[in-house]
């Protein structure tokens, strides 16, 4: 059956799919020692493109720095579907019908040689995974806009690097080296142990990420890139949506960029240097009270947010008595305020 979802394992929580491929022999039956050489690997993601020729060797691969595999749980056989058999299998003509789950039969009938089941098993981030061991960790509140900034930069450049590499064959397993490789990037751990000559500047991270993206350049990859029917923006686009739905979410990227933050700000620019403030932090996040805003910004720049916000109520600038939103007043000045210079109506009879 099915894993069960944990409960309290992690706020972040990815079920991993796995399918065991066979083929029928009729001298020795069902095996996967019987898939030819253009079949599927005995164990493979759902649309074939990760091959593994052991369990141990997917479960590996499927998990990037910063996950863990569920305490206590194993890959279970997902009985769900309607059209798998007593132990999970759905049986067709080829492997090629079977990218569509729905497609397969529960019973094997005469023209069926191949045969696959499916595996699932929840994986949990853990972001202090990542933290370098002689690093402690303060208070988990960071500056808004910046953890905004920098995680729009680890996906932008995520997304650079694997359409670079990958342009055309994209896939779970490659996604999870990448992602790997642009978090030793990042070299938390080299950085975690000089911290006192080091600081968080958005602009060094940058550099390491960059280098990061050249280094995942290929003669295949720019050659497979202009072979593509698709340019190169829309290869980033689609990209870049993959990997916020799939294997780097907008949740993981921004508990990542709270951690790089938390490791090299030493001057605590960018986040608070008390062990656990909680709700009291300067840096929790608020939203704009004033309707029709719901801006969030970290409580230390409540103030300055209240002087530029353009739904604030504020009163006309010639002081004519109203009170608008801030983002009406060039209107309320131009043609409504009462105290506003107009034209006299005896101007056509010489009046200035």
């Amino acid at each position: 059956m099915m894993a069960d979802a944990p409960v309290s394992e992690s706020v972040q929580v990815r079920l991993v799919e796995i399918f065991e491929n066979e083929r029928y022999s009729p001298l020795s039956g069902w095996s996967f020692k019987g898939l030819l050489p253009s079949d599927r690997n005995a164990f493979t993601t759902c649309d074939g493109r990760d091959g593994f020729t052991t369990m141990n060797e997917a479960t590996e691969a499927l998990v990037s720095l910063g996950w863990r595999w569920v305490k206590d749980q194993d890959w279970a056989t997902d009985l769900s579907l309607s059209n798998v058999d007593a132990d999970g299998w759905t049986y067709s003509t080829d492997f090629t019908s079977l990218k569509d789950e729905t497609y397969g039969n529960k019973v094997k009938g005469v023209m069926h040689f191949v045969r696959r089941r499916k595996y699932t098993r929840y994986q949990c981030f853990d972001v202090k995974l990542l933290a370098p061991p002689n690093v402690v960790l303060t208070c988990s509140y960071c500056d808004f806009e910046e953890v905004g900034r920098l995680s729009a930069l680890l996906l932008d450049k995520l997304a650079l690097a694997s359409a670079l590499k990958h342009p055309t064959q994209n896939s779970e397993a490659r996604t999870v080296a990448l992602k790997n490789k642009m978090i030793d990037a990042l070299q938390l751990g080299a950085l975690g142990k000089s911290r006192d000559k080091n600081t968080y500047y958005i602009s060094m991270i940058e550099g390491f990420l960059t280098t990061f993206v050249n280094q995942s350049k290929s003669a295949w990859s720019s050659a497979s890139g202009m072979m593509s029917s698709e340019s190169h923006e829309d290869i980033l686009r689609k990209r870049t949506a993959w990997l916020t739905n799939t294997y780097f979410t907008t949740d993981e990227a921004q508990e990542l960029a709270r951690l790089v933050i938390r490791v090299l700000d030493q001057t605590n620019a960018f986040h608070c240097d008390q062990p656990q403030c909680g709700a009291k932090c300067e840096f929790f996040l608020e939203t704009c009270p004033n309707a029709g805003c719901g801006v969030g910004y970290s409580r230390k720049w409540a103030s300055q947010h209240d002087t530029v916000c353009p739904h604030k109520i504020v009163a006309c600038e010639r002081v004519c008595g109203e009170n608008l939103k801030r983002l009406q007043m060039d209107e309320h000045l131009a043609h409504e305020c009462g105290l506003r210079i107009v034209q006299c109506p005896c101007y056509d009879l010489g009046c200035e």
